[in-house]
């Protein structure tokens, strides 16, 4: 298992401890596996938020470039999760 932490923004800014979470997830893993750890860590939490189906529209970063669906996870990334916004 490998550990990273993972930046909240917009509607998950307040799941975290100062906006921020660490996720496990297995060697190898790629966005699927992010999203689905990052799903049930959401189901885990005591704020009353439960709309997991905002992970699936949600875009994930690094300090450089948003991450593709083939991008493998490395031990100790620094990622950020990027929710839809709406506005005019």
């Amino acid at each position: 298992m490998i550990q990273i932490e993972l930046r909240l923004f917009g509607a998950f800014k307040d799941l975290g401890n100062g906006g921020n979470i660490l996720l496990e997830l297995p060697e190898g893993a790629g966005l699927s596996d992010l999203r689905k750890a990052f799903s049930a860590k959401i189901s885990e939490c005591d704020s009353g938020f439960r709309d997991v189906s905002l992970v699936q529209d949600s875009a994930f970063a690094d300090e450089d470039e948003i991450l593709g669906e083939s991008t493998v996870i490395r031990a100790g990334a620094k990622l950020c999760v990027l929710p839809p916004v709406c506005g005019g």
